[in-house]
């Protein structure tokens, strides 16, 4: 297999967030516009759906619990849902006054699930009660988070990025102006976890460090030679190399190497759709992505309607880290 696509119950509407199973790497979710969750299992050139949950309100977000026995998924009705896949029961576990963009587990801290939401706010849960334990408010809307142990960073409607150490009581690190000149897309923690990738609706991605130990950069990509400008969408980094993807509105997606400050390589075809959400599975063998409307025209276009899920295995020479010149 190079590459599949998911014919057996794809969705229906735009996908809203993709994500592999942390622990077996041929399990594969999706959330989507059309209110339902749904789960594949990858077998050699099929996928085929396991479970599908239908909820009342679009679901924007979605996270594994570390052993995948669990699905959080967020949304419009401003809740979080744990959806215990084993047993095919739910539960709502955290709460916000608005739309809830991102949600995460932390699998090094037992029973911790962290939001953020579009009512201005950053909420800590136990999910043994479930209880709020910490919340930070001092942000505008979160448009991105992202986490990895012990840094989470978040960035809001106002171009503003927050850096947090979450090893005890969450602490703010930093608060910065974004270095791109327009609004933030999506934000993604280096495997290093000394830094964040940062993509904003200009197609620029910014490569920005926590400290001075390396030069923050930004460099241009999904634009063609028209001059166009296409948002980037969606990053994610190569679980072994540490090399990342970026896809974006001009249906295309690109490896990069940020450490030698270039590209590795191209995706084999431009879509005549945008690529909303992307994924390396926990061994990097395979790489999901969703080719559908991401609405940065307006209103649906009615020609953008169909959703299609690709699978895509990269030789290691497309995502192998390069050396610095």
């Amino acid at each position: 297999m190079n590459q599949i696509s998911i014919k057996d119950a794809p969705p229906q509407d735009s996908v809203s967030s993709l994500h592999f199973s942390p622990i077996d790497p041929f399990i594969l979710e999706a959330t989507s516009w059309d209110n339902f969750a749904r789960i594949w299992q990858i077998d050699g050139s099929v996928a085929k759906i396991m479970l599908h949950l239908e909820l009342q309100e679009p679901p924007l977000c979605s996270a594994w619990s570390a052993d995948s026995r669990v699905l959080f998924i967020g949304g419009a009705n401003n809740k979080v849902t744990a959806w215990d896949v084993s047993t095919n029961q739910q539960q709502d576990v955290a709460e916000h006054l608005a739309p809830i963009k991102e949600v995460f587990v932390v699998p090094e801290v037992d029973n911790l699930l962290i939001t953020g939401g579009w009512d201005k706010a950053i909420r800590f849960w136990d999910l043994r009660q479930p209880n709020l334990v910490f919340e930070y408010t001092q942000i505008q809307k979160i448009f991105s988070m992202d986490v990895k142990y012990p840094l989470l960073v978040a960035a809001d409607s106002q171009r503003k990025i927050y850096s947090f150490d979450i090893t005890s009581t969450p602490s703010l690190y930093n608060t910065i102006d974004s270095p791109m000149k327009y609004q933030t897309r999506v934000v993604r923690i280096f495997n290093e976890k000394d830094g964040y990738a940062i993509g904003s609706i200009d197609g620029r991605v910014g490569i920005n460090y926590l400290t001075d130990s390396s030069p923050s950069f930004q460099f241009r990509c999904h634009r063609n030679q028209k001059h166009e400008v296409f948002g980037i969408n969606d990053i994610s980094f190569h679980p072994k190399f540490g090399t990342f993807a970026t896809v974006g509105s001009d249906g295309e997606f690109f490896f990069w190497c940020k450490n030698s400050r270039t590209r590795t390589s191209a995706g084999p075809h431009r879509y005549n759709k945008p690529i909303t959400k992307c994924d390396f599975n926990n061994d990097g063998s395979l790489f999901a992505f969703s080719v559908c409307d991401d609405w940065h025209m307006g209103t649906p276009n009615s020609s953008l309607n169909t959703t299609d899920i690709y699978l895509y295995n990269p030789p290691e020479s497309e995502v192998k880290d390069k050396p610095k010149k």
